[in-house]
């Protein structure tokens, strides 16, 4: 069966939905209850009807959060998601967020990643019918209801990488991981293989975007998009042009002109920091924010040539 697969999360809505006519129409096909919601969905690529699903119940109040429950975890479909059973073999019966994957060259081999006191990672090498629990690692899922994500070798059902607060790499199936990308942003969450060659990878964090061409051994920072997360904004009264400013997501808070009289426009380097940048880990600086004050060096440096 070809079909396209969507969750929504949210009061009577938190399911499984499935298409067969290319979008057109919507069949709600898991659902467990309007606490629940689908934290994540994987399919064999080798045989597209054997889907696993993960259902997780978070609310979170100004404050207070909850995560987790005994009744959300990870079901499994091989008719292409018209019936469904949830996996209980080795897994923990209660758990928060739930990343679930399976290994593209050896659909046999499941991993779970969980939020749970009972362990991080679980692996399966029976196309889910049991689990053994492979790791305890806290830092592989860093904050779980942030994160518990996880990505597999297309080529190698052993090479593993933990998306959490670090970017993670396990050689060894998920029993030991080492952290790599520390040049960059901290809090990843997206990370692309390409299928054809696994060592070119595209990786998304909270200071946006990078890539290697060397299975993660070194990471160029992307700067040629002009995008940045702000949550607030402000203007000032000054003429002729007014200012705007506002806080970004870790990168401290600047300000710069709506509009100048130069021929280039607004540069770079015509913004500045107001505010001090808050510090990741010890003397390493936002790698966002780094990057940033490279390139406003090197665009200033042009335009007063």
């Amino acid at each position: 069966m070809s079909a396209l697969w969507a969750t929504l999360s949210g009061p009577t809505k938190s399911a499984a939905f499935r298409s067969v006519d290319g979008g057109e129409h919507w069949e709600k096909v898991l659902y467990v209850d309007e606490r629940h919601g689908v934290s994540d969905l994987a399919i064999d690529t080798k045989n597209p009807n054997i889907i696993f699903a993960a259902f997780w119940h978070f609310e979170r109040k100004p404050w207070t959060l909850e995560s987790g429950s005994e009744e959300g975890g990870v079901y499994k479909s091989v008719d292409g998601g018209s019936t469904w059973k949830k996996l209980e073999n080795g897994l923990p019966e209660l758990v928060g967020r739930i990343g679930v994957r399976v290994a593209p060259s050896a659909p046999n081999v499941v991993y779970v990643i969980a939020e749970s006191k009972e362990g991080t990672l679980f692996r399966s090498d029976d196309h889910g019918k049991s689990f053994t629990k492979v790791s305890d690692a806290i830092d592989v899922v860093s904050r779980g209801f942030y994160f518990a994500d996880l990505r597999i070798d297309p080529t190698n059902e052993n090479r593993l990488y933990a998306l959490a607060g670090a970017l993670r790499v396990s050689i060894d199936g998920g029993k030991s991981f080492e952290r790599i990308s520390g040049s960059m942003h901290s809090d990843y969450h997206g990370l692309w293989i390409d299928p054809e060659d696994p060592y070119r990878m595209w990786q998304t964090q909270d200071g946006g975007i990078g890539v290697t061409y060397s299975r993660g051994e070194s990471w160029e920072y992307v700067d040629v998009l002009p995008i940045s997360q702000y949550y607030a904004i402000f203007v000032d009264n000054r003429e002729p042009f007014y200012y705007t400013g506002g806080g970004m997501q870790d990168n401290a808070t600047w300000i710069g002109p709506s509009r100048n009289g130069e021929p280039f426009g607004i540069l770079d380097a015509d913004w500045r920091e107001v505010s001090k940048r808050r510090r990741l880990s010890g003397s390493r600086s936002s790698g966002r924010a780094r990057h940033h004050a490279e390139r406003v060096s090197r665009r200033a440096n042009r335009a007063h040539q």
